[in-house]
């Protein structure tokens, strides 16, 4: 029932008392201390004084970073000395339920690489095979295409760093192991092409660049295609 302030402020303090020597950037969870919370969040929400249903679950410590970061560190530990090492991401996976958790992660771990990020946008338009292409050309605006997430197909806002895993969602190139599903790291950005090197499977090490590529959702909920 305690508000996650609570336990934001727990973790400063304790990574204040530890220091965390070993960890120049001072980045483990309650500074390093095995912690444990009971109770379950979904029955007992914390209170709040006239506060909307809003202010009363982002209140809840699972809207905290705080479950992310013990999660990053459990999975990843000591990510951004180890990340660029051969074979430090074939054990690990964080997987998620939605891509909307998906975003949260991304969000959180791009931060902890140093340097600057590249954003890709898509180029979203209604497909001209489509039969209702003529009404779609009217309603279907590119800022409306550009809002639509869905399963398979990456955002319209995509941000990558140097170094940073990345999973292909298309077949490539099959006899390279350039498949969907093969996890890669980057080790360039340019404008059209990014370069990575495979991180998974028989062709781990092989460096291979990645074009731009079309893609079209095969959600059945959606009654177009773009």
């Amino acid at each position: 029932m305690m508000n996650k302030m609570c336990f934001e402020a727990f973790d400063r303090t304790l990574r204040d008392i530890m220091k965390n020597v070993d960890d120049a950037n001072n980045t483990k969870p309650f500074g390093g201390k095995a912690v444990v919370l009971g109770g379950d969040f979904r029955q007992i929400l914390p209170v709040i004084n006239k506060g909307s249903r809003f202010d009363i679950i982002k209140a809840a410590i699972n809207y905290s970073e705080l479950p992310l970061m013990s999660l990053a560190e459990f999975v990843y530990p000591k990510f951004v000395v180890n990340m660029m090492k051969l074979g430090y991401f074939d054990d690990g996976a964080i997987l998620c339920p939605t891509n909307d958790s998906v975003e949260e992660v991304n969000e959180f771990m791009l931060p902890l690489l140093g340097g600057e990020d590249v954003t890709y946008l898509s180029s979203d338009k209604p497909c001209q095979s489509d039969v209702q292409d003529e009404v779609q050309s009217e309603w279907f605006t590119s800022e409306f295409l550009n809002d639509i997430k869905c399963s398979r197909i990456p955002n319209h806002e995509l941000k990558l760093k140097t170094g940073v895993p990345i999973m292909l969602l298309r077949n490539i190139d099959q006899a390279k192991g350039l498949c969907n599903g093969t996890r890669l790291q980057v080790n360039h950005l340019g404008k059209k092409v990014i370069s990575a090197t495979v991180i998974i499977g028989q062709n781990i090490g092989d460096k291979d660049f990645i074009p731009r590529v079309d893609l079209v959702p095969s959600d059945s909920r959606l009654p177009f295609k773009f």
